[in-house]
């Protein structure tokens, strides 16, 4: 599996190193989707309230021996915040049907399952309205914080980037 997330974002590689060979907990959110619905809006609402919020990629015969089961293996959202590592992940829902999939988390590391809980509680919030639309607010690199609105604040070299739900 690979990790990707922009260089300006506080994920530190050292304390990553060995936690997909820690045991794995997982959390389901209860939402389920389609075959033809889409759930990027997880991925901007995680992006509005996790600073660590990242991509994971794994390789096909990673997902075929199941060692790691992202729920679009080549893109993946996942959060990081120290040594935990949650990525966001689907399987089918315990009802057994077989036309939707229940939308979750599995979490590496010490507090893994706290990273997974954090990242189903955003698909739960994004499950009660799936029709809200983030909005992306770009303000000049050097505005102070005080002129900016109170959520977290995506900073990069040209611009400081603000989404809100």
């Amino acid at each position: 599996m690979t990790l990707c997330w922009d260089a300006d974002q506080p994920i530190d590689v050292a304390a990553l190193h060995g936690v997909l060979d820690q045991p794995t907990t997982s959390a389901w959110s209860g939402a389920t989707v389609g075959p033809n619905e889409s759930f990027d809006g997880v991925w901007l609402r995680l992006t509005a309230t996790e600073p660590g919020t990242c991509r994971v990629a794994a390789e096909s015969a990673a997902v075929e021996s199941g060692r790691c089961t992202p729920a679009i293996a080549s893109r993946s959202p996942a959060i990081v915040e120290g040594d935990p590592l949650a990525y966001f992940t689907l399987r089918r829902p315990d009802d057994g049907d077989q036309r939707r999939w229940e939308l979750g988390a599995i979490g590496y590391g010490p507090h893994g399952q706290q990273r997974a809980d954090a990242l189903c509680e955003q698909i739960r919030v994004w499950d009660r309205d799936r029709t809200a639309e983030p909005v992306v607010t770009a303000y000049l690199a050097d505005t102070p914080d005080e002129q900016l609105p109170s959520t977290p604040t995506i900073d990069k070299p040209c611009i400081r980037m603000v989404v809100s739900c």
